[in-house]
């Protein structure tokens, strides 16, 4: 439809207005640019009537598209909103809609386990986890504010300067509100007179605490009201004052009746009467000094303990700190027993450990770790042997488990602590993050039966049942290759599993040696697999009946499974 003459018409299909400007006319204008005679007047004047027109159209498209703009938004608007009605058709239908009011409250405890409400600088409800389920819905709300562990694990950070402390006041007190009267598992790190009101709050709540662990809080116990503090529900302890040189204030504690876990990092004050050591069943000591024994003394029901034994330290010998009648600390219950060696010093190290070897009497033990930390290599040689087997003549008891954590024992001396515990049935091997430390192969060699098998007691570790080898090497070895001894040797690891899986009993019993059932290799190291010699050999184990398990960069604090393999195995059960 053409309107040259500017005339104004409409589309009778949908009722909309056409082009004033035709398309023959845009043509004509693009024509007579190319045209060099003059313009005529009435040309000019068509030209001029023609651009008026175009100036109309240019506006209805403008407000054509102002139109159709707004009913976008208009159709997006309903869209989002439809698609909030769909959620709520999915929510009702939703399978967690189903549960009990009563899983719902199990589930949400289950959750703060490892959270903690934080009242420190960067303190905010909105983040906390028990806020989040509160403000999902009406009835998560309802079953959040009724689940008194969810609101149970408490830190005050006084290290952090508050930046309200009226409002971490209200936070403390809320939190405790709404706790009342579960239990609560407290942290305080650091202690600042400015924050004595946070304190006070908490303080008057200190019947409830079950789980309760204060860091670098010199000065907090000083308060007149502990004294007078009862702790009726206490059951652990965490003490950290290993910053400072002047003793732990464990007389503050004396009034805890369930208390059975103490964790003391710090120097043990000299007067030990007052803490109840007669209640204990797990204790960690932790770079201490003195008096040491006279506290384990006290200890007549513990069943763990785990102590870090710092090159500075000296430790008081038995017959100096007790009483002439009782010459050793005797531990009747104690099961699990994990030393831990610190420092560079090899003098001070070695006699540490030698001097716990001598003072020991543990007829019940059956769990023993030896754990080296930042240490080098020149610790080789330094095993007190004598003060070992001394120990266990004199304890006679069943050591079931070894755990060897980066020690760094020479092969001679790992040869020397196998031949003392032939009762072992689980063996737990964790070499260094770092080479030159750990001889992983020799150690592992030293459990091949081979040709030994045919001399009576020759095997080393012969009840062996359960291996565990962390690796954390950092480079592959072709099979023809010889593994320095910091190394795993994946073929020395396979002829030795070869050696000891006899699964005929009989077989085994005339050589007083069992079978080695259980295998399980953790690689740390990025990269780190299995040579394919080795693992044929291992392979065809498995398929025998060894329970096999290799992991692939696992992460740190998991439990291997013999029933099941990590999502990064490489395909060994």
């Amino acid at each position: 439809m053409s309107h040259r003459d500017g005339s104004e018409a409409s589309c009778r299909k949908c009722n909309q207005r056409s082009d004033r400007v035709s398309v023959d006319t845009m043509k004509s204008l693009r024509e007579s640019l190319r045209c060099e005679d003059a313009v005529s007047s009435a040309r000019a004047s068509e030209v001029s009537s023609v651009l008026v027109n175009l100036e109309k159209d240019i506006e209805d498209c403008s407000v054509e598209i102002a139109r159709l703009q707004a009913q976008i938004r208009s159709q997006n608007t309903k869209r989002d909103f439809l698609h909030h009605v769909k959620q709520w058709g999915q929510s009702i239908l939703a399978p967690v809609r189903r549960l009990p009011n009563e899983i719902l409250h199990e589930i949400f405890a289950y959750c703060m386990l490892d959270d903690t409400f934080t009242v420190a600088k960067d303190f905010g409800m909105s983040r906390q986890p028990a806020w989040v389920l509160s403000s999902i819905c009406s009835k998560w709300r309802k079953i959040a504010l009724s689940c008194k562990p969810l609101w149970s694990n408490i830190c005050l950070d006084f290290k952090a300067s508050h930046e309200s402390s009226q409002h971490a006041f209200h936070a403390l007190s809320r939190l405790l509100d709404q706790s009342y009267p579960h239990t609560v598992d407290v942290s305080i790190i650091g202690f600042s007179n400015a924050h004595s009101r946070l304190w006070d709050c908490l303080a008057l709540h200190a019947h409830r605490w079950k789980h309760a662990e204060f860091e670098d809080v010199n000065g907090l116990f000083q308060d007149p009201m502990w004294s007078t503090l009862r702790l009726p529900a206490l059951e652990s302890l965490t003490l950290n004052e290993y910053g400072r040189d002047l003793p732990l204030d464990l007389e503050a504690f004396r009034h805890a009746p369930l208390l059975r876990k103490a964790d003391l990092r710090g120097v043990l004050p000299d007067s030990l009467l007052l803490f109840p050591w007669c209640q204990l069943t797990h204790l960690e000591l932790n770079r201490f000094k003195v008096p040491v024994f006279p506290a384990l003394s006290a200890c007549t029901n513990l069943e763990g303990l785990k102590i870090t034994v710092h090159h500075a330290q000296v430790l008081s010998s038995p017959s100096s700190v007790l009483h002439s009648v009782v010459p050793f600390v005797e531990l009747y219950k104690l099961k699990t027993l994990h030393i831990t060696l610190f420092g560079t010093s090899n003098r001070a190290r070695i006699h540490s450990l030698a001097d716990i070897f001598k003072a020991f009497i543990t007829p019940s033990l059956n769990s023993l770790q030896l754990c080296c930390q930042y240490l080098s290599k020149h610790f080789q040689g330094c095993w007190p042997q004598s003060s070992f087997e001394s120990f266990l003549e004199r304890s006679q008891c069943s050591i079931r488990t070894l755990v060897l954590n980066q020690t760094t024992f020479s092969p001679s001396e790992v040869q020397k602590i196998f031949s003392s515990l032939r009762t072992v049935t689980a063996l737990t091997i964790k070499d260094a993050s770092f080479v030159c430390l750990t001889a992983v192969s020799p150690t592992i060699s030293q459990l091949s039966a081979g040709g030994s098998l045919f001399k009576t007691g020759a095997v080393l570790l012969p009840n062996l049942q359960d291996l565990i080898i962390h690796s954390r090497c950092r480079r592959n070895l072709p099979s023809s290759a010889a593994a320095p001894s910091s190394i795993l040797d994946d073929t020395v690891l396979a002829e030795m599993v070869k050696s000891r899986w006899i699964p005929d009993t009989t077989y085994a019993s005339v050589f007083n040696i069992r079978c080695l059932r259980s295998v399980s290799i953790q690689y740390f190291a990025p990269g780190r697999i299995m040579n394919n010699s080795s693992r044929t050999i291992l392979e065809s184990l498995r398929a025998d009946g060894l329970k096999f398990v290799v992991q692939v960069n696992p992460n740190e604090g998991e439990v291997t499974s013999d029933s099941e393999t990590d999502e990064s195995s490489d395909g060994l059960e």
